[in-house]
């Protein structure tokens, strides 16, 4: 039964309060009042006369006392679950771009696995359709660099246990006073060795000096027979010339003959004592070899010397030979009067080889003085200028060397280099690991194989690989796809391009999978359109490995970039008579207010308003039990729905 009440109509709010168990509906419209009068059977259809004043917006009161001004009324009836509510949020409207696309393979996902050294093939581990993990080893090959590398690192090791091995010895050694002199009587071995080349290198440059100055001699006396042949030869030629044109030549190619032969002889008798002088020589400096006083550079020097003279002997000994043949020719020519007329021409060929005599040895004298000069030149005296200065310099390294040797330091020093040894050695072996470790090499019987492993976990698509095939760093063996990872190609039209950006959210659906959602963003933009159908292809990551590329999707990209405001679904607005209005639930839960609201912007799922604050909840389903229970009201009839079983 429903309690005839005083009725205040105030204009844009209807309050329900919900009381015991029936929800009651407090209303305030345009300002209307009517008495009050009790549940006993009185008349529910008397009115109140309306007031000429009016009141805006009163807020409600939520006591029992009779001077409010309101509207109590019962909904009866309400079914569970009857009436929904959604939060007001500030925010934007939530506009989207519809678009359909296609699943694509994740390129960036997508390697290929390669050798990392040039070998052959000698295992293969994957198959096309094997899953693998990133790092799995898809196949081995056998390497001979590798195998260079494994046998520098045991070469290493080999080096590194003999380079510790001798670091012990040396320890050992030490501690014994092994290395007590060591040193010094090295220093003495090596000084008295370099005394001994100075010495040496004072005697040849002493002895090159003097063969200079004697092969200088010998070539002047040689140069001076020479000036005096010629001086004769032309003292000759012009004696008979003078005898020719007194016509009174008796022979001269005979006198010349002559001359020759006594000239040859006059070579001989020099040249046999220039052999008796290089005999002597040789004997001396082979004494002087025997006493260790000459070198085997001087006695090299003297049998050279010594042959010399054997052949200008016997040379000698030709030419007096030769001439005294060409006397005895002469003679038979002047004996037979017929070497009248050759005699000047004879003379004149005899002059020019006096001169050319003249010249050979003028070059030969030429030569020995620069030998001589060479042999006193600035560079022998600063050989042996640097020789004495090695010599002096071990004199202070043995002194040196004698304080070192007191305080046992050469011990340390040799424990200190084997310790650098050994450190090397290490450095070697670590080295040599280290390149196997890049290569992820192993021993393989007598080979060494190199894995060829996969970059990233996923699907192995391709296998050009093949056993026994010889491969370099540039051969792709394997193609490994992450298939859980795509990416969602959607072909967005030109109308929509200056709304969509990249980061935008994206909510992908499949009409083959209902239950299928996958909420991700805009990753990339298309800079070119497609001619034909005018749209611009984007991509949108898809990280879901139930999915497959080429599936067919339905994206939904959200473009709202406008002004923020405050939002409620669509189904809260109450499009009314009056304007659009939302019921506002009191925050006990007993209640609802109605507010009048301007809807700004709407979508199909969402609305922007100006009204209420932020936060509130507002009714989203039920709304028309709602609005029948205030029309129901404001006519003046009783409610006809019981029970207020909404859900927030």
């Amino acid at each position: 039964m429903l309690a005839r009440l005083n009725t205040k109509v105030i204009a844009g709010v209807i309050v329900v309060v919900a009381l015991g168990g029936a929800l009651t509906l407090y209303s305030f419209g345009h300002r209307a009042v009517a008495a009050a009068e009790d549940d006993h059977g009185h008349d529910h259809g008397d009115a109140a006369a309306p007031h000429e004043d009016a009141q805006e917006d009163a807020p409600p009161q939520h006591d029992a006392h009779a001077d409010e001004e309101v509207v109590l009324y019962e909904l009866k009836d309400v079914a569970e679950g009857a009436i929904d509510t959604a939060e007001i949020r500030e925010g934007k409207l939530d506009e989207t771009v519809q678009a359909t696309g296609q699943l694509a393979p994740y390129t960036d996902r997508i390697a290929t696995a390669s050798a990392l050294i040039p070998g052959r093939i000698s295992e293969l581990r994957a198959q096309v359709g094997d899953y693998v993990e990133a790092g799995e080893t898809l196949a081995i090959v056998e390497s001979a660099e590798a195998s260079r590398a494994h046998a520098a690192r045991e070469e290493a090791k080999s080096r590194l246990a003999l380079a510790e091995e001798e670091l012990e010895n040396t320890k050992a050694m030490a501690e014994a006073g092994v290395y007590a002199g060591k040193p010094v009587d090295e220093i003495r071995r090596e000084r008295a060795e370099v005394a001994s080349d100075l010495a040496a290198m004072r005697v040849e440059h002493q002895a090159e000096r003097e063969d200079a100055r004697a092969s200088v001699a010998v070539v002047e006396a040689a140069l001076a027979r020479a000036r005096a042949a010629r001086d004769l030869a032309a003292g000759d030629l012009e004696r008979l010339a003078s005898l020719a044109e007194a016509g009174s030549i008796q022979h001269p190619p005979l006198e010349a003959a002559r001359r020759d032969a006594a000239t040859a002889q006059a070579g001989t008798a020099t040249a046999e004592a220039g052999r008796t002088a290089a005999t002597s020589e040789l004997q001396r400096v082979a004494g002087l070899v025997e006493l260790g006083t000459a070198s085997q550079r001087e006695l090299e020097a003297a049998q050279r010397a010594g042959a010399e003279a054997d052949a200008a002997a016997a040379r000698a000994e030709a030419v007096l030979e030769i001439a005294d043949q060409a006397l005895a020719r002469e003679q038979a020519v002047y004996d037979q009067g017929i070497h009248v007329s050759g005699e000047v021409q004879t003379a004149e060929a005899d002059l020019a080889k006096a001169e050319r005599d003249v010249q050979e040895q003028e070059a030969l004298l030429d030569q020995a003085t620069s030998r001589a000069e060479m042999a006193g030149s600035s560079m022998k005296k600063a050989a042996l200028t640097q020789m004495e200065a090695r010599l002096a310099a071990l004199d202070s390294l043995l002194d040196r060397e004698k304080l070192v040797a007191e305080g046992d330091l050469v011990a340390r020093a040799t424990i200190t280099q084997r310790k650098a040894a050994v450190s090397q050695a290490r450095v070697a072996v670590e080295a040599a690991g280290r390149i196997l470790r890049i290569y992820k090499a192993h021993k393989t019987g007598s080979n060494v194989g190199v894995p060829v492993v996969s970059p990233i976990a996923g699907s192995v698509t391709a296998r050009p690989a093949r056993v026994g095939q010889a491969v370099d760093v540039a051969t792709e063996l394997f193609t490994v796809q992450d298939t859980r990872m795509l990416w969602a190609e959607i072909d967005v039209y030109e109308k929509h391009l200056a709304s969509v950006r990249v980061g935008q959210p994206v909510r992908l659906t499949s009409q083959d999978l209902p239950k299928w959602e996958h909420i991700t963003h805009v990753s990339h933009i298309a800079d070119v359109l497609d001619g034909k159908k005018r749209t611009a292809r984007l991509r949108a990551m898809v990280a879901d490995p139930s999915m497959r590329a080429g599936m067919f999707v339905s994206a939904e990209i959200s473009i709202n970039e406008g002004e923020t405001g405050l939002i409620v679904p669509i189904g809260a607005i109450a499009d009314e008579t009056t304007g659009n209005a939302v019921y506002i639930e009191w925050p006990d839960g007993k209640g609802w207010e109605r507010h009048a609201v301007e809807v700004v912007a709407r979508t199909g799922k969402e609305a922007m308003i100006v009204g209420p604050a932020a936060g509130e909840q507002v009714a989203t389903k039920g709304l028309t039990i709602v609005q029948a229970a205030v029309k129901t009201q404001m006519a003046g009839g009783e409610g006809v729905i019981q029970g207020h079983g909404h859900e927030h």
